[in-house]
């Protein structure tokens, strides 16, 4: 069972701490009981016999339950269910709960989604039970899920949370190391320094143009033909700065390699504002660090955003770029940036995706994004993602990927959630798929020097616009 603090409803989730019995013929042919080990993409499921069961320890069904199934029959079944659901309340009675199809389909075809109904058991103590569909092979559970329905999203993304975060500092501990992460906009010399490059560039031979930045190309294009005005936190920084009486302090979430905090600073009196960066990777903090000019008053911290007690009233300015959808803790996190901020502080939330839980796309914006990629030269719809072995993707994948990391973790979720805590001063929504068309996964088969690649990212960006404007999600805030 994930431990839930005190205040909180508690839930029963299936996870790699979580406590079980099996039954007395949960054995397969070898003689083995139950295995929890990774079966796609490293995500850990539990194997029980088909003839066998597994049982919880006692638990309170809470008021408005909700509960989530996901399972696998191997060999399939076609004429019964995978499993089926029973409690054992306390008092020694037994029932069947009735477990209908979720209408929320697992990304993975073969898996079936079950929404069991506690709803008539609300208030009873018992033991869960899950027995396998009684003949042969096997049954595997991915995801079992058992909360209130207010906190269920919460409960269900705490699942697996050490095996998650594991992969994601293992993830982005390479990401940063790619050259979009490290072509570095934040250096702007002086007067004396540009005359002086022109002059050193007139004497020697021409050299090639350096590689254009394909996510800003998109981005800025995108926000003309949306008539998006492109907000400058550098200026606000600034006009903040010639008002301030005091040095301004900065905190920013989830700095990363700080490539947009060495942007937003860059030019300005180094003496008029102290910066702290955080980050849950150490190595990364010492990447961040280095990329700022030397005499910056900057600080670096290890941080885990969903655990962080932040100062009261401590800071000018609180700013997350692109992060907030690794958060499992979104609450709490929230809370504590809205009481961290001083009376007249601001919390920047830069570039963050509000998209589908897991990075997925919903049907209609899936349905549009997939006829743009489909329509690509197979060159552009190579896969670069390590152990693709750059195979040409037919059709554009929707992989959920919080299953075996943070990302977009409760994403959905994020602006009702702001909305809880902050008045917006601007905001600004857009780029419904273009993320997905042009993200690490296919961002070296491009090359904007090359009129074919501009012509092609130019016609996306036309079909980009046409979808928003038809009603599409944006994903991007």
């Amino acid at each position: 069972m994930v431990q839930t603090e005190q205040h909180e409803p508690p839930s029963l989730t299936l996870s790699g701490d979580t406590p079980f019995e099996l039954g007395p013929t949960s054995r397969d042919g070898d003689g083995r009981r139950a295995s929890m080990h990774p079966r796609f993409a490293g995500r850990p499921t539990l194997h029980v016999a088909a003839t066998g069961s597994l049982r919880f320890a006692p638990f309170a069904v809470p008021a408005e339950p909700r509960c989530v199934l996901d399972v696998h029959a191997e060999p399939a079944v076609d004429d019964r269910p995978p499993c089926t659901v029973w409690f054992h309340d306390v008092d020694g009675t037994c029932v069947q709960v009735d477990a209908p199809d979720a209408a929320e389909r697992p990304w993975l075809d073969e898996w079936t989604r079950l929404a069991p109904d506690f709803t008539p058991l609300a208030g009873r103590t018992g033991h869960v039970e899950i027995r396998g569909h009684g003949g042969d092979g096997e049954f595997e559970l991915l995801e079992f899920v058992l909360a209130p329905a207010a906190t269920f999203s919460l409960a269900k993304a705490r699942a697996f949370f050490d095996y998650r975060a594991a992969n994601e500092l293992a993830v982005f501990a390479s990401t940063y190391d790619h050259e979009h992460y490290n072509q570095d906009r934040a250096a702007r010399p002086s007067l004396w320094q540009r005359l002086r490059e022109r002059l050193r560039r007139a004497r020697q031979p021409a050299e090639a143009p350096a590689k254009p930045n394909l996510q800003q190309y998109y981005s800025s294009r995108l926000m003309q033909g949306l008539g998006i005005e492109h907000l400058s936190f550098h200026e606000r920084l600034r006009r903040r700065l010639e008002t301030a009486d005091r040095p301004v302090r900065i905190l920013s979430l989830a700095s990363g390699a700080a490539r947009i905090e060495a942007d937003i600073t860059a030019g300005v009196d180094r003496d008029r504002f102290e910066l702290e960066l955080t980050d849950l990777n150490p190595g990364l903090l010492v990447k961040a660090a280095a990329r700022l000019p030397a005499g910056t008053n900057v600080r670096t911290r290890v941080l885990d955003l969903n655990r962080t007690e932040l100062p009261l009233h401590s800071y000018d300015v609180v700013l997350c770029v692109s992060a907030i959808h690794h958060v499992v803790e979104l609450e709490h996190l929230t809370a504590q940036i809205a009481g961290a901020l001083r009376d007249d502080g601001e919390f920047w939330s830069i570039g963050e995706y509000v998209g589908g839980n897991g990075s997925t796309l919903p049907p209609r914006d899936y349905q549009v994004a997939n006829e743009v990629f489909r329509a690509l030269p197979a060159a552009f719809r190579v896969n670069r993602n390590p152990g693709a072995g750059e195979a040409v993707d037919q059709d554009l994948p929707n992989n959920d990927c919080s299953l075996t990391c943070f990302e977009g973790i409760r994403s959905v979720e994020i602006e009702q959630v702001y909305a809880s805590r902050f008045e917006p001063l601007q905001v600004n929504r857009m780029d419904c798929f273009l993320w997905r068309l042009f993200n690490m996964t296919y961002l070296d088969n491009y090359d904007l020097r090359r009129d074919q690649d501009r012509e092609l990212v130019d016609r996306a960006i036309e079909a980009e616009i046409a979808h928003f404007r038809a009603g599409g999600h944006p994903a991007s805030l």
